[in-house]
């Protein structure tokens, strides 16, 4: 039998990490939300797409190679297939998504902002892994 001590102990453990995993869930909650109402900057010159407002910033190159654009294709709700973009061929597919899902804000001859949508986020995703 425990003495009652060593059972008061544990709760304060117990209480303290439910806490923390409570503080933990509400960040990652709302690193989700911002991130579901961020919108993207695709620069051509510099083959870069950036979060708006923030210099986080990911080179479309890493794109090759890659074995995840099939998340890609599924963000775009493209056919399950094999798929081997170049970085030029992923700024085509960022500007003129299949079935005008979203529309490409031009913000001067290299700079667009792109809105926060599945598709877009499956780039970012993809590019953020490689």
């Amino acid at each position: 039998m425990k003495s009652r001590g060593g059972v008061i102990r544990i709760v304060g453990y117990m209480t303290s990490l439910l806490c923390v995993l409570n503080l933990t869930a509400c960040t990652a909650d709302s690193y989700r939300n911002q991130m579901n109402q961020e919108h993207y900057i695709l620069d051509i010159g510099t083959g870069e797409i950036c979060l708006e407002k923030h210099v986080e910033c990911y080179r479309l190159s890493l794109i090759v190679p890659s074995y995840r654009e099939h998340l890609i294709a599924q963000g775009y709700g493209l056919p399950n297939k094999a798929y081997s973009w170049s970085a030029e061929q992923l700024v085509e597919l960022l500007l003129h998504p299949p079935n005008a899902q979203y529309q490409p804000e031009k913000l001067s001859s290299t700079r667009y902002r792109l809105p926060p949508h599945f598709a877009t986020h499956s780039v970012w995703d993809v590019l953020a892994l490689e």
